[in-house]
C-alpha cells in the first residue's frame, strides 16, 4: 500500500512473516489458500488485505526407450508421465525434438548416450527426466569360398570369417541353406553356380550380411572308341571323341599309356586285349573318364 511501517502476514499451513515482502520457500500444494497481511503505519493505525494463491502439483516426467538397438534400427524415445502438454527432447549428436515419442531413424553408434526430456503441463509447470540408450554396432560379415571355382561333382566349401558371430544363416542357388559357419555344398552340380549370402548374428542380436560368388564348371563328357577288333600284328587305334577336352591320359593292358586324343597300340599282340581308359580334361581343369 505504501504507507505502512510494519506488516504481519498469516496464511495456510501456519505461515507467518513480519516483512513487507514475504516468501513461502519451496512451496508445496499445502501452501495453496488465502494469505492475509495487516499493515500498520507510524500512527499505529492498521488495515488488513488478503490475496489468494495457488501452488500447482509438480508434473511427473518419465523417460524410456527401446534401447538397446542395433545400428541401422530405429531408436524410439518415450515420455510416459501422462500429464504434459509440451515436450522438449535433447540428446547425443545434437538431437532435438518436440514430439512426445520421437524416433532416431536408422540410428548409428553416435546415437548412444543419455537423452533428456523437459515436460510442461497446462499450468506451465515443468519437470525433466532422462534415459540412457545404447546403439550396438553391426558385426562385420566376411564371406569367402575355399574353392569358389570347382568342377561338377566336387564339394564347394563356403566360409564366414568375420570372427564376431554366434549364429550363421546361409542361402544360395538351388534352394541352398545352412546354419553352419563353414557350409558345404556336397557333390556340386552346375545348378550350384551363383551368389551365396550369409547373415551373421552376434551376442547383441545384431546382424551383418556378406556374399560370395561361386562357379561350378561342367565336366567334359569323355567318350572312348577303338578300332577293335584287330588281328595280331596290326595297329589298335584308340580315340576320345567327346570334343570338349584339351588334354588326355590313356591307360590300359600291358602297361599301356598315352597322352594324346588319338592313341595307337602299334603292332598289337593278344596281350593288348582288355579295357582301355581315357581321362579327358578341359580348359577349366575338369575331367571325366571313359
Amino acid at each position: 500500500g505504501g504507507a505502512a511501517t510494519s506488516w504481519s502476514w498469516s496464511g495456510p499451513n501456519n505461515f507467518s512473516a513480519g516483512t513487507q515482502t514475504a516468501t513461502v520457500g519451496s512451496a508445496t500444494t499445502a501452501a495453496t489458500g488465502t494469505y492475509y497481511v495487516t499493515a500498520t503505519d507510524a500512527n499505529g493505525c492498521s488495515s488488513t488485505s488478503s490475496v489468494a494463491a495457488i501452488v500447482n502439483s509438480e508434473i511427473a516426467a518419465t523417460a524410456a526407450s527401446n534401447s538397446p538397438v542395433c545400428e541401422g534400427s530405429d531408436l524410439t524415445l518415450m515420455e510416459t508421465g501422462g500429464a504434459a502438454t509440451t515436450w522438449n527432447w535433447s540428446g547425443p549428436n545434437t538431437f532435438v525434438s518436440t514430439l512426445q515419442n520421437p524416433v532416431v531413424s536408422a540410428s548409428t553408434s553416435a546415437a548412444t548416450g543419455t537423452y533428456y526430456v523437459t515436460v510442461t503441463d497446462a499450468n506451465g509447470c515443468s519437470n525433466t527426466a532422462s534415459v540412457a540408450t545404447t546403439v550396438n554396432g553391426s558385426p562385420a560379415a566376411n564371406a569367402m569360398s575355399y574353392n569358389n571355382t570347382v568342377c561338377e561333382g566336387s564339394d564347394l566349401t563356403l566360409m564366414e570369417t568375420g570372427g564376431t558371430a554366434t549364429a550363421w544363416n546361409w542361402s544360395g542357388p538351388n534352394n541352398f541353406t545352412s546354419t553352419a559357419q563353414n557350409a558345404l555344398v556336397s557333390s556340386a552340380t552346375t545348378a550350384a553356380t551363383g551368389t551365396y549370402y550369409v547373415t551373421i548374428t552376434d551376442d547383441n542380436g545384431c546382424n551383418g550380411t556378406a556374399s560370395v560368388a561361386a562357379t561350378v564348371n561342367a565336366s567334359p563328357m569323355a567318350s572312348a572308341t577303338s578300332g577293335s577288333p584287330v588281328c595280331a600284328g596290326f595297329d589298335l587305334i584308340l580315340n576320345e571323341v567327346g570334343g570338349a577336352a584339351t588334354s588326355w591320359s590313356w591307360s590300359g593292358p600291358n602297361n599301356f599309356s598315352a597322352g594324346t586324343q588319338t592313341a595307337t597300340v602299334g603292332s598289337a599282340t593278344t596281350a593288348a586285349t582288355g579295357t582301355y581308359y581315357v581321362t579327358a580334361t578341359d580348359a577349366n581343369g575338369c575331367s571325366s573318364t571313359s
